[in-house]
């Protein structure tokens, strides 16, 4: 519904733009305008879009509105995760193994969590092998198999395809082809 007097009213709830430059609610409406549209995009999108509406660092008109001392805060939110962030590359158990630049709140806060293949999980693909499906892992591969950022809550796992193969401006997360055997 187009009425003058809410020309402007996308201004109240819709969220900052993201870091990657990518509307997650346009982009979502062009996927499903085509009608095949691929469902692992539209997850993609809609994450991208969930975070948008949690990044602490927005920059619309609200937060240009709010007092000086408020945007002071929002900075050292922004410090703070990045400081979390690294933090998590110092603790062994949580498998971090890097820290980029989150493509929706812009924090260098996006936690890059690695998983390296052991003997018995190698026996299990073994066990389960299929000659449809070739196994081309070894033990102590090493792969990414989620991504999270501390600021915003962007979180996406292995599970979806790399943006990149979304047609996403977006640095890919996961490898795509293996070594082979």
């Amino acid at each position: 519904m187009e009425l003058p007097q809410y020309a402007d009213a996308h201004k109240a709830w819709k969220y900052s733009e993201l870091e990657c430059k990518v509307d997650p609610l346009e982009e979502i409406v062009k996927e499903f305008e085509g009608g095949n549209y691929n469902l692992g995009k539209i997850a993609f999108l809609k994450e991208l879009g969930r975070a948008a509406y949690q990044n602490p660092l927005s920059s619309g008109p609200v937060r240009r509105q709010r007092e000086k001392k408020e945007i002071v805060i929002l900075g050292q939110a922004e410090i703070r995760a990045e400081g979390i962030a690294k933090a998590e590359l110092q603790d062994p158990p949580s498998h971090a193994v890097e820290v980029r630049v989150c493509p929706v709140c812009g924090a260098n806060s996006l936690v890059v969590f690695q998983h390296t293949l052991s003997g018995d999980e190698f026996m299990d693909m073994v066990l389960d092998y299929s000659p449809d499906e070739p196994i081309a892992v070894e033990i102590g591969q090493k792969d990414v198999y989620a991504v999270e950022c501390v600021c915003c809550s962007f979180n996406v796992d292995f599970q979806l395809k790399n943006p990149r193969e979304y047609g996403l401006p977006i640095e890919d997360y996961w490898r795509t082809e293996y070594p082979s055997r």
